[in-house]
């Protein structure tokens, strides 16, 4: 009996995600799903949106200066904008970027509506910070730096979940094929929601794209744990209470691991 190819898509979404991302820190990336799960900022406790060509919105930045008692109201990003300087500084970027050919992205734009605001490329949020106050831009400067680093962390434990995903089906797959069954949509999608079931404690679909680091880790380890539990020729029903209670222990490991590492001054 041929075994049948699992869906390409099933992994990365597998419905709508309820699951709520974890706490926000400075520095560090957050899941936004009212955009997609699009990597977003916390600056002074005040959340740093991006448009979709990934400016940030100056005025958030404003925000979160003012809420350190860095700014003052005349120093709003429109103000900032229209200085001479400041317009010759875009117009180098502009041209910049129609040398790369790429005309239509502007380093600035105006945006009206409900996520309106003036949303800028880094480098002019960078000088727009400095504007404000010098301290002020070396604390978004170290935040910009910490939140690469972080984006790229959260890529990486990403691709470690789509792999681990992969193998968990591929040996689903093989073990129903030896029994003479065909795997269907379904029985990945049963896999994957019990997956989600350890984590959260419901049997729903997560959009993986917006989770935390955090929580890819904890469903890697999960997926590792299922595929070897699967080719053990474990049931569903004695994967469940084994899958829970591993959840539980990494959760436990976790948490002691983040106090150690508090105790001795070092971030998790």
């Amino acid at each position: 009996m041929t075994p049948k190819k699992k869906p390409a898509a099933l992994e990365s979404t597998a419905g709508q995600s309820r699951h709520e991302p974890t706490t926000a820190r400075v520095g560090e990336i957050v899941a936004d799903t009212q955009q997609g799960g699009k990597p977003m900022l916390v600056i002074d406790g005040v959340m740093i949106r991006r448009d979709t060509a990934g400016r940030y919105c100056l005025n958030d930045l404003h925000k979160a200066a003012m809420a350190a008692g860095k700014a003052t109201e005349s120093q709003r990003p429109g103000e900032f904008i229209r200085a001479e300087g400041v317009q010759r500084f875009v117009g180098a970027l502009d041209a910049r970027q129609q040398t790369a050919g790429n005309p239509a992205l502007s380093a600035v734009a105006i945006k009206t509506g409900r996520n309106g605001g003036t949303y800028a490329a880094e480098l002019v949020a960078i000088r727009y910070a400095a504007w404000i106050d010098a301290d002020f831009e070396v604390g978004v400067y170290l935040t910009f730096q910490d939140a690469t680093r972080s984006r790229d962390t959260w890529t990486r434990e990403r691709a470690r979940l789509a792999a681990a995903h992969s193998v968990m089906s591929d040996i689903l797959q093989d073990k129903r094929a030896e029994a003479g069954k065909d795997t269907e949509a379904h029985h990945y999608a049963n896999e994957a929601k019990l997956i989600n079931w350890a984590l959260c404690g419901e049997f729903i679909g997560l959009n993986r794209d917006t989770m935390s680091r955090h929580d890819l880790a904890l469903l890697t380890f999960l997926e590792q744990r299922n595929a070897v539990l699967i080719g053990r020729d474990l049931t569903y029903d004695q994967r469940k209470p084994m899958l829970k209670q591993a959840a539980i222990d990494w959760q436990t490991a976790w948490t002691h691991k983040r106090a150690q590492l508090a105790i001795n001054g070092e971030a998790a």
